[in-house]
């Protein structure tokens, strides 16, 4: 992806609120560096979660725009993630992991 975004800009939502999200069905990126980066940052965000409470900052692309989510990652495959809520987010829709 070109553009970066301003990660203070992107309006916040709850989990109850992304549940009734439709997510983009396009990828966002278009290399696959990337794609790798965002898999290693899932896989790291999942263990952190597990071992320490920490929460992930998660900026997931959806029909109306980017939106930003504080939760744990629960369960990552290959098609995507599980959040707290059982909530899925499907892998070609997040643009950014941040471990916090």
């Amino acid at each position: 992806m070109d553009t970066a975004l301003n990660l203070r800009d992107i309006p916040a939502i709850t989990s109850i609120e992304l549940a009734s999200c439709t997510f983009a069905q396009n990828e966002i990126y278009t290399r696959v560096e990337d794609m790798r980066v965002r898999l290693t940052s899932l896989d790291k965000a999942v263990v952190m979660c597990r071992s320490e409470k920490v929460n992930t900052l998660l900026v997931v692309n959806t029909v109306n725009g980017f939106r930003s989510i504080k939760t744990n990652i629960l369960m990552l495959n290959p098609k995507g993630i599980i959040i707290e809520g059982n909530i899925s987010i499907p892998m070609h829709a997040i643009y950014s992991v941040n471990i916090e």
